[in-house]
């Protein structure tokens, strides 16, 4: 079969067997991803894949050879931790046996993305070679509702840095950094592994800048080997923008076994600024994230790998000025400085092997720290800011001034709470401006400095900030109209209410349509009246305070329109309260607008549904009347839109009416029984003829009484056919017309308990379904008659006489029946002996071979 995509057929072909079970949508995400790639997704047949310990079971043959895939699901319950799922695969190459199966867990949230779908992590299976079939056991402690998995190419398209470079060896310190404290390492730049991926290459989102005071290390889980670290980057970045759905890769910076540091979320400027990633959900605003490729728990940290790692942190810290062998608060916990995924997380990350290592990187780190900062002079304060009082609304500036060895940085404070910086500069003097001052500035203010790696060393004497506020204008506004409102008078009355926050309110103005300001009456609560143009108009007001300081004007859109009068309506015909012996009447009126015209008249009966009139003025319809009384309704519209009241009458229905309650459809009586035939009835008198039909032909009488008794017994006799294709029908014996059928049919079985089913079972009935040909064994002594196909309304379809269907003439024994001109669904296959009828439901499908 071929696939279609969002209106564009799909190069895809494969059998229905290549996917098990069968998915609701197969999506080529080539052009999006620029590789070959397939998102096979699971939506509402999800059961079928089941197993009876409540997993799930997925077999693919992908359309697409693949080099890593990720699974993502859906169940009821968003707030189960992603560890609590386990993923176990096995994957497999064209001409090649199965590799061992593999497990991993869940490691993403459905807040966290937005599929709104747990995820694995990225699957990563090679950087060298292709994939083309995978097995997967999804082990849940809840329901699964939706199930997809993106199968991605990333070697076939990707070849352009194949001649990566491993730095294993290498001196990768920055000649340009080496002026003071520990230089930033060598870091390849996005546009060394984006690969041909223009939007890793030019991202158009804007990064938010953070002031992170912790790092979070974390592994790949996948691949447990590789060869291209440049490769492996790039898988993850498109797991995460493509599968995932965020902005950019999560990791801030990555690592490989080579040692090669890899630069991950785009920052236009990592030697100044840190950027927020997307690794550890809430505390992503108070950390960085840094990624060892592959799987730590299989593979361990090379040596290289851990030396460059040490060096990337000592120059981040150093940075920063923090300590990394100490614990400080992040999102309410006191942590480690240098962490573990799943010290804030469910989950294994960074792996074992990599975690255990967690406290010697610590100590490794602050050591190259105190080595690069050796020949550093303390930093002491020269000058500190000063005390200062100012109107609000205006500019302050606070200043210090430092000696010793730069750069410094610089941290500033109002009364212990953080409030600029960390501002890494070699300047010996820094500032602080405050714009557009507030009461709410006031306060206290100081300013701390290190340099050296160590924490605050120096710390300015605190300067108080005093704001003196200045007149703050009044407000006002308007209560009464509501904007938007409509008037049909022109006279209105406004009112509303002032406040002034430091003083009182004197005046109080308003006017309309820009015309003259008037005086209100009032001030903290105001009203006045105005004079409305036709169409819309436009209120403003405002208000004066006791300084002579006017607020902003506040307006408010009111309509003004001469009042519009409602139509009328009547009904001529019938008269209220007459009386029909039919159901179906004429009704007819007359409607009348006084200011415009009619343009719709509607009526109805019994609070059905309104139905539209011919005519309008003079305007007419038609009704069914039920037994009874009746109430008809008739309403008007005018031009502007506008109903009159709804005008009713009643009128009486004496129709007569019989009804059939027992046997109605789908009961199973027995012969040589008893039962009572039930009916209701109304307007009617007189006898009423009980009859046995088969199907639409006429059978027996079964009796008669009066319509009146609503019941009849009837003894079910023995010589009657087996089957299910029986109706009762009751009718007037004086007016044939008045008369019901059973809704649908009924079924009548010998009293000797024998089952349709019993006798049905000397017959072969094959293949059912079909998709065409139908063929009938008859294993029993009974000579067939004739064979029909009913449908499911009880409608023959096809008629059959034997002579013209007998296959095997030895025996004449077997039959065929021709189906293929039938619509594919169900049907009554109807087989009639000399005794017996045998009813028989067949399916009639098409061939999509």
């Amino acid at each position: 079969m071929q696939v279609r995509v969002m209106g564009q057929q799909s190069s895809f072909k494969f059998k229905e067997t290549d996917l098990k079970p069968y998915p609701t949508k197969v999506i080529d995400d080539s052009k999006r991803r620029n590789n070959p790639a397939v998102i096979i997704s699971w939506d509402n047949n999800i059961e079928s894949s089941r197993n009876i310990d409540g997993s799930y079971s997925f077999y693919i043959k992908s359309p697409v050879p693949f080099s890593y895939f990720g699974v993502g699901w859906s169940c009821e319950n968003d707030n189960v931790v992603p560890e609590s799922f386990k993923i176990k695969y096995r994957t497999k190459k064209n001409n090649f046996d199965w590799d061992d199966w593999r497990e991993v867990k869940g490691e993403v949230l459905p807040n966290e993305t937005p599929t709104n779908l747990y995820w694995s992590n990225i699957i990563f299976l090679s950087d060298k070679e292709l994939y083309n079939e995978c097995e997967i056991i999804l082990l849940t402690p809840e329901k699964i509702n939706t199930t997809r998995v993106d199968l991605v190419d990333m070697i076939s398209n990707n070849s352009d840095r194949n001649n990566f470079e491993k730095l294993e060896n290498k001196d990768i310190i920055n000649e340009s950094n080496k002026n003071r404290g520990c230089p930033q390492p060598s870091i390849i730049p996005r546009s060394d592994w984006c690969g041909s991926f223009t939007a890793c290459q030019n991202p158009t989102y804007t990064p938010t800048v953070i002031y992170p005071t912790h790092v979070i290390m974390h592994h790949g889980a996948s691949p447990d080997t590789y060869t291209d670290g440049y490769s492996i980057v790039r898988s993850y970045w498109d797991y995460h923008v493509n599968t995932n759905g965020w902005l950019d890769i999560g990791y801030n910076y990555l690592v490989d076994k080579y040692g090669n540091i890899f630069q991950g979320r785009y920052n236009p400027s990592n030697t100044t600024q840190d950027v927020q990633g997307a690794h550890a959900t809430s505390y992503n605003s108070y950390s960085i994230g840094i990624c060892f490729l592959g799987n730590t728990d299989v593979t361990n940290s090379t040596t290289v790998q851990l030396s460059k790692l040490e060096d990337l942190l000592a120059w981040w810290f150093d940075w920063r000025g923090f300590d990394p062998t100490t614990s400080a608060s992040i999102n309410s916990q006191n942590l480690p400085r240098v962490m573990g995924h799943r010290d804030v997380a469910s989950t294994t990350c960074p792996g074992n092997n990599l975690y255990n290592l967690l406290a010697q990187i610590r100590t490794n780190t602050k050591n190259n720290i105190i080595a690069c900062n050796s020949s550093c002079t303390a930093v002491t304060i020269a000058t500190h800011p000063q005390t200062q009082s100012v109107n609000s609304g205006s500019t302050v500036v606070f200043n210090v001034s430092v000696n010793g060895t730069p750069p410094f940085i610089y941290f500033w404070f109002k009364d212990n709470v953080l409030q600029g910086g960390p501002i890494n500069t070699s300047a010996t003097s820094n500032s602080f401006t405050i714009t557009n001052l507030t009461t709410s500035d006031n306060g206290s203010y100081n300013c701390k400095i290190n340099n050296c790696n160590n924490e605050y060393q120096a710390q300015s004497n605190d300067a108080t900030l005093t704001v003196t506020a200045s007149n703050q204008i009044p407000t006002i506004s308007i209560s009464s109209p509501s904007n938007g409102q409509s008037f049909t008078t022109q006279n209105i009355s406004v009112a509303g209410t002032a406040n002034d926050p430091d003083g009182s309110i004197s005046l109080v103005q308003f006017r309309v349509n820009s015309g003259s300001w008037q005086d209100a009456t009032g001030t903290t609560s105001w009203s006045g009246s105005v004079t409305l143009s036709s169409g819309s108009n436009t209120i403003e007001a405002k208000s004066q305070d006791n300084t002579g300081a006017w607020s902003n004007p506040v307006s408010i859109n009111v309509t003004y329109s001469a009042s519009n009068q409602i139509p009328t309506i009547s009904i001529s015909s019938p008269d209220n309260g007459q009386s029909f012996t039919t159901q179906n009447i004429s009704v007819a009126g007359t409607a009348n607008d006084p200011d415009g015209s009619i343009s719709l008249v509607q009526f109805r009966v019994n609070s059905g549904s309104w139905q539209d009139a011919t005519g309008t003025t003079s305007w007419s319809g038609s009704v069914t009347l039920s037994s009874g009384s009746n109430t008809i309704e008739a309403k008007s519209q005018d031009n502007i839109g506008a109903w009159s009241s709804i005008v009713p009458i009643n009128v009486t229905s004496t129709v007569p009416l019989i009804t059939i309650t027992y046997p109605n459809g789908g009961e199973t009586l027995k012969m040589d029984t008893t039962i009572n035939i039930t009916w209701t009835s109304a307007n009617i008198s007189g006898t009423a003829n009980i009859e046995l039909f088969q199907g639409t032909s006429f059978i027996t009488s079964i009796g008669q009484c009066n319509i009146s008794n609503q019941t009849y017994s009837w003894h079910i006799p023995t010589d009657l056919f087996s089957g299910s294709v029986y109706k009762i029908k009751i009718l007037s014996a004086s007016i044939d017309s008045i008369f019901d059928f059973s809704n649908t049919y009924f079924t009548i079985l010998p009293a000797t308990g024998i089952e349709e089913n019993t006798i049905a079972d000397f017959f072969k009935i094959y293949p059912n379904p079909t998709t065409g040909e139908l063929f009938i064994e008859n294993g029993s002594d009974m000579e067939i008659q004739k064979i029909e196909v009913y449908n499911m309304l009880g409608q023959i379809i096809i008629e059959s006489t034997i002579s013209d269907n007998i296959v095997n003439t030895a025996t004449n024994k077997t039959y065929k029946l021709n189906l293929q001109s039938l619509a594919t669904g169900n049907y009554n296959l109807k087989i009639c002996t000399a005794k017996e009828l045998i009813i028989k439901q067949i399916t009639v499908g098409k061939n999509n071979k």
